[in-house]
């Protein structure tokens, strides 16, 4: 059975819970990716930085997130992670998220939106395309397990 979902929060830095949401962000990358950022990477999130979360109904753990780089001189974007809990894979979840955010960001200005993702994650591929992303190019061995990436962008006219 799916679990139900809230609303979209967008994370400020400065908040007294960023703390513990960035906890429960570095507990969801320790289950994705084979050299995930420390808990004191995350920590040490600048204002640069966007971030938006999801949340079960009246749980304070992150269950889903994204995160983008925003280059203050310019309209561009760049997606740096995307996870989803396990749990809530395949429920429209990610899809949603993207989708938030990429609005949040345009309504700022942000029209060039960037990112990278395995050769190997299908899924992800298919929620980007169906989203508008186009691949630019292949990265060889981009991450640290030697997996080619997809580099692609969403350009808003």
């Amino acid at each position: 059975m799916k679990k139900s979902i809230g609303n979209i929060k967008k994370l400020d830095f400065k908040d007294v819970g960023c703390r513990k949401l960035l906890s429960s962000c570095s507990t969801l990358d320790n289950l994705f990716f084979p050299q995930p950022w420390s808990e004191e990477d995350w920590i040490s999130l600048s204002n640069d930085r966007y971030a938006v979360f999801y949340y079960e109904n009246n749980v304070p753990d992150v269950i889903g997130f994204s995160l983008f780089e925003l280059d203050k001189h310019s309209s561009f974007a760049h997606l740096y992670k995307i996870l989803i809990n396990p749990e809530y894979l395949r429920s429209g979840l990610g899809s949603r998220l993207l989708l938030a955010s990429l609005r949040d960001l345009a309504d700022k200005g942000y029209k060039d939106f960037y990112l990278e993702v395995s050769t190997k994650n299908i899924a992800a591929l298919e929620l980007y395309q169906k989203l508008g992303f186009k691949t630019l190019c292949v990265k060889k061995k981009f991450y640290s397990n030697g997996d080619d990436a997809y580099a692609m962008q969403y350009l808003i006219e």
